[in-house]
C-alpha cells in the first residue's frame, strides 16, 4: 500500500503505510542486525523470555505487549487501563505482555479511540482501554511521556526504537514537523528519524541505526530519562528513498498530551509527565 503526498521532507516521495495488515516477515532494518543485540525476546512468540543481552535490556519495557491475532503488532501501556499505538493499524480482542518476572500476561481489549488533531481530524494516534486496569502484583509497568520545554528540546536526542516482532534498537531524531491537510494521516505532528544509506561522516561507525517497514505501525518510540523510558512517539510511515534516505516518521505523543487526558479522564487516570516540574521521577500504579 503506497501514497504520495507533498510535505516538507517528504515532497515527490512515496509513503508506505506500516500497516500490520500488510505481510512481511521481518521488522526494523537495521543496519548491524543481530539476533542477539536487537531481539528482545527469546522464543518470541510462542515462549516468549526475557533477552539478557538485548540493547534496551536495562530499561522496563514489560508496558510494551502485542496483539495475541498479530504478534508482529506492539502496544504501549500509558496507564494502569491505557495504552496508545497507531490509528491506522488498531489490535485486536486481547493483548498479551510478559511482564518484570518473565511470565506471559493478557488482557482484553475493551474499546479503541483516535485522538484528533488541532484542526479536529483525526490523527495517526489512538487510544486503547482494556476492559480492567492491569493490577499492580502482575508486575507490568506504564510509560509516562517525556514532556521538555519545547519541541526544539527534543532534536538530536537519541531514542529507544522498537518495532515489529519485538526487535529493537537506537535512532537519533531529526526533526518534529506538522504533515499538511492533505498528507495521508491529516495533520499529524511527526517526529523524523534519517537512515542514510551511506552513512559516512553522518553516522558514527557501528550505529545501530534503522528505518522502518511494513509491520511496524504503532510500536514505540522512548527516550531515556533518569533511567525511564519516556514514549515520545508511535511509528506511523516511512519514505521510499528514491535515490536519496529513508525517512521514519513517528507521531509525536508529547503533542497529544492534553487529548489523551481528557479521553483517560473518564476512568480516573492522566498520562504521566516525565519531568513532572522536579528532578524525581516515581511511577506507580496508583
Amino acid at each position: 500500500m503506497a501514497h504520495s503526498r507533498k510535505t516538507g521532507h517528504v515532497a515527490l516521495l512515496t509513503l508506505i503505510i506500516l500497516s500490520a495488515s500488510l505481510l512481511n516477515t521481518e521488522a526494523l532494518v537495521i543496519r548491524g542486525y543481530s539476533s542477539g543485540t536487537h531481539n528482545r525476546f527469546l522464543n518470541f512468540p510462542g515462549s516468549a523470555s526475557h533477552n539478557p543481552n538485548f540493547i534496551h535490556a536495562a530499561y522496563d519495557l514489560s508496558g510494551v505487549g502485542w496483539d495475541t491475532a498479530d504478534t508482529r503488532s506492539q502496544y504501549t501501556m500509558v496507564s494502569p487501563i491505557h495504552f496508545v499505538g497507531a490509528n491506522h493499524a488498531r489490535c485486536g480482542a486481547t493483548l498479551r505482555f510478559l511482564n518484570r518476572d518473565g511470565v506471559v500476561k493478557s488482557y482484553s481489549v475493551a474499546s479503541q479511540t483516535a485522538i484528533k488533531n488541532t484542526d479536529n481530524s483525526t490523527s495517526d494516534l489512538f487510544i486503547g482501554t482494556l476492559t480492567a486496569p492491569i493490577p499492580e502484583e502482575d508486575k507490568i509497568g506504564f510509560h509516562p511521556y517525556l514532556n521538555l520545554a519545547d519541541e526544539s528540546s527534543y532534536i538530536s536526542k537519541s531514542v529507544i526504537l522498537l518495532g515489529k516482532n519485538a526487535r529493537g534498537t537506537s535512532e537519533v531524531l531529526r526533526e518534529i514537523i506538522t504533515a499538511p491537510s492533505d498528507f495521508i494521516f491529516n495533520t499529524t505532528k511527526l517526529l523524523r528519524m534519517v537512515y542514510y544509506i551511506n552513512p559516512r561522516g553522518r553516522q558514527p561507525r557501528g550505529s545501530n541505526n534503522a528505518y522502518f517497514e511494513t509491520g511496524d505501525s504503532g510500536s514505540p518510540v522512548f527516550i531515556n530519562q533518569s533511567g525511564i523510558a519516556a514514549i515520545v512517539g508511535t511509528n506511523s510511515v516511512v519514505t521510499e528513498p528514491n535515490g536519496s534516505d529513508y525517512n521514519s516518521y513517528s507521531t509525536f505523543v508529547p503533542h497529544y498530551a492534553n487529548q489523551l487526558d481528557t479521553a483517560m479522564a473518564n476512568k480516573g487516570y492522566h498520562i504521566t509527565r516525565a519531568i513532572p516540574g522536579s528532578t524525581t521521577l516515581t511511577l506507580t500504579h496508583t
